[in-house]
């Protein structure tokens, strides 16, 4: 099969762009003819190679470059669309997905639509009423006129179902790659490097540094923690966005946390996977997620995890492979506490993280399954025909209106 992938940018600290990366590396794995068509911009962070055995085209934004416009992908895609059976968009408000999906319509290629979580309402009420006009003049249109919406999560499948758009939504989790046994860094090496004594617990958070991330609730969650007599160390771990970091600093210098508390910057690779090793237990108090895959990526390397309600992951209360509580201080602190104070246990959740994450969310198992969405939307069955979950129905017949979140 031949599949077009369209991405607005390519980002070590994006995490579409790790999926895009990671779901075409592995469906060009299963046979596939996979092309990757995305922007450039001048300072482009080039660490992230192009995704191996696929096609990478970059094209410069050239016009209202905050929107992505881009005569080049503009001409590109119009020249070669037809070469291709499927288009996967990963994106919404940005000119690569109006371009992709115009252009699919013109030319009569299927194309499934990945919000990535644009239409959660914290995430929606975002600039709202420039996203709501856009939305009926435009983004409404390419959503109606797609083969699929994907979904990563059920949760966010409902609230797509909330839009009242008649397209089906198919339910594909995003993917991990297992770690290797021969990493470069260890966990013992990150503990060195971050001067923390062997018998300290580490607290680790790692992700973007932004409010939407409930990183003041961590700190006042550990400093609950620290009240207590903990000798665990706060190790949060990530980019700053919008120079979050300063009030970050100055949240953890108000509560009293300087010298429990590490702020790292970003890690990549295996000191990336190095640090959830080294952690006894990985947090993400998110006010929004519309999957969270650093979640599945602590519970690969065998990390217990705490993360708020708010990140789709039902899977670690049922699987027993941490714990999934309310975004609020005070109940983060007794279930971290509950980790730490309890080896065996910790143990035991860590273990069972690492068998879900085997046995569900591989990105060979994801890519498979993506797959079979596109050979469905090219015979013409619905995407969802044969994928066997339940969990995603046809959102056809689950149609509410859009509540506003302004």
């Amino acid at each position: 099969m031949r599949i077009l992938q369209v991405i607005p940018g390519l980002g070590n600290s994006s995490g579409p762009t790790h999926v895009v990366v990671g779901l075409s590396e592995h469906l060009a794995r299963q046979g596939c003819a996979v092309t990757l068509y995305c922007l450039k911009y001048d300072g482009d962070d080039r660490v992230l190679p192009d995704p191996a055995w696929v096609s990478t085209s970059r094209f410069a934004a050239t016009l209202v470059k905050r929107w992505g416009y881009s005569q080049g992908l503009k001409e590109a895609l119009k020249a070669n669309l037809r070469n291709f059976d499927i288009a996967h968009v990963h994106s919404v408000w940005l000119y690569p997905t109006f371009a992709a999906a115009r252009e699919c319509r013109r030319q009569g290629v299927p194309y499934l639509i990945r919000p990535a979580g644009s239409f959660r309402p914290v995430a929606f009420s975002t600039n709202c009423t420039l996203k709501r006009l856009y939305f009926q003049l435009w983004e409404r249109w390419n959503l109606e006129n797609a083969a699929a919406i994907h979904a990563t999560s059920e949760p966010e499948a409902a609230e797509l179902r909330a839009l009242g758009i008649g397209t089906p939504i198919c339910v594909v989790p995003i993917g991990v790659t297992l770690p290797a046994t021969d990493r470069k860094t260890t966990a013992d090496d990150m503990r060195r490097r971050w001067g923390i004594e062997p018998e300290e617990k580490i607290v680790l958070y790692l992700g973007r540094l932004h409010p939407i991330k409930g990183l003041d609730i961590l700190v006042a969650a550990f400093a609950r923690l620290n009240s207590g007599g903990s000798r665990a160390k706060l190790v949060i771990v990530g980019p700053a966005t919008s120079g979050y970091d300063r009030e970050l600093k100055m949240r953890v210098r108000k509560a009293g946390l300087e010298e429990k508390c590490l702020i790292t910057g970003e890690l990549r690779g295996d000191d990336k996977r190095a640090a959830y090793e080294a952690a006894s237990v990985f947090v993400l108090p998110s006010r929004t997620e519309n999957f969270g895959i650093v979640v599945a990526e602590a519970m690969a390397m065998g990390t217990p995890v705490v993360i708020s309600r708010e990140a789709p992951w039902l899977d670690v209360e049922s699987h027993n492979a941490g714990s999934w509580v309310d975004l609020d201080a005070e109940k983060f602190a007794a279930a971290i506490a509950d980790i730490l104070e309890n080896p065996d246990m910790a143990a035991q959740m860590g273990e069972n993280g690492r068998r879900l994450v085997e046995t569900k969310y591989t990105w060979d198992r994801i890519a498979k399954r993506m797959l079979k969405v596109y050979e469905n939307v090219v015979a013409g069955k619905d995407p969802n025909y044969g994928l066997g979950d339940p969990e995603a129905p046809n959102a056809r017949d689950n149609r509410v209106p859009l509540e506003s979140p302004c």
